[in-house]
C-alpha cells in the first residue's frame, strides 16, 4: 500500500514537473507575443500580430503630434515628426515575436521563463524620411551660418517698440547634427536636443536686451 502511494505521488510529481516545464509553450499561441514582453514600455504579452499592428497604428497617430526642439542659448527651432514622416514600421514587430522562439528548445524554454519572471523589453526603432531630415538640417545650417543679426526695432503709433528676433552666427557640425537627430527620431518620442556648435558669434543686441526696451523716450527731426 505504501509503495503504491509512493508511486502515485511520484507520478503526480512527474506530471507537475512536466506541466511546469511545458507551461511556457502551452500559454503561448504561435502568432502571439510571449507573456512578460514589453514593447517600448507597453505590456504586450499575448498580443497577436493583428493586435500589434493596431498598437503601432495608435502609436504612429500619437507620434504625429511629437516635436523635436533644437536649441542653443536663445535659438530654438522646432521640427514636427509628422513633417519628417517618423513612424514605426510593421516589419519591426518581428523582433518582439521572435523573443522566446529562437535557438534550441531548451533555450526557448529558458527565455520564456525569464520573460515571464523578470520581464523582457523589446525596443522598436522608428523610421523617418532621411531626405526630409537632410533638407531641414541643410536649411538650419544655412540660416545660422550667416553673420549675426541684431534684434531690429519696430516703432508703433502708441509709442511702444517691439523688436524682431535677433540671430547669432552658429558654425554647426553637420555630422553631429545628423547623428543626434537620428538618435532622437528613432526613439519615436519628442524631446529637446542641443545644436552641436563648433563656433558661436552672438549679435550686439540680444533678444533679452531688446525686451527691456519697450517705449520711445524721445524723438527729434532735422
Amino acid at each position: 500500500m505504501k509503495l503504491r502511494i509512493k508511486r502515485i505521488a511520484g507520478m503526480i510529481s512527474l506530471v507537475a514537473l512536466l506541466t511546469g516545464a511545458a507551461a511556457p509553450f502551452l500559454w503561448v499561441k504561435g502568432d502571439s507575443v510571449i507573456p512578460g514582453v514589453r514593447i517600448n514600455g507597453v505590456a504586450a504579452g499575448g498580443f497577436s500580430k493583428a493586435q500589434m499592428v493596431d498598437f503601432l497604428q495608435e502609436e504612429n497617430k500619437a507620434m504625429e503630434k511629437e516635436n523635436l526642439n533644437l536649441v542653443k542659448d536663445s535659438v530654438k527651432e522646432t521640427w514636427n515628426y509628422k513633417d519628417l514622416h517618423v513612424s514605426y514600421d510593421e516589419h519591426s514587430l518581428d523582433e518582439a515575436l521572435a523573443i522566446g522562439r529562437q535557438g534550441s528548445l531548451f533555450q526557448q524554454w529558458k527565455d520564456r521563463w525569464a520573460a515571464l519572471l523578470s520581464g523582457k523589453a523589446a525596443h522598436i526603432d522608428a523610421s523617418f524620411d532621411e531626405e526630409a531630415v537632410k533638407k531641414k538640417a541643410d536649411q538650419l545650417i544655412k540660416t545660422y551660418s550667416k553673420p549675426p543679426q541684431n534684434a531690429m526695432p519696430r516703432f508703433h503709433s502708441d509709442g511702444s517698440i517691439t523688436f524682431s528676433k535677433g540671430r547669432p552666427h552658429l558654425a554647426i557640425s553637420e555630422e553631429d547634427l545628423m547623428q543626434g537627430v537620428k538618435d532622437m527620431l528613432e526613439t519615436g518620442r519628442g524631446g529637446e536636443m542641443e545644436i552641436p556648435v563648433t563656433e558661436e558669434v552672438k549679435p550686439n543686441m540680444s533678444d533679452k536686451e531688446a525686451e527691456e526696451i519697450n517705449t520711445v523716450l524721445a524723438r527729434y527731426s532735422t
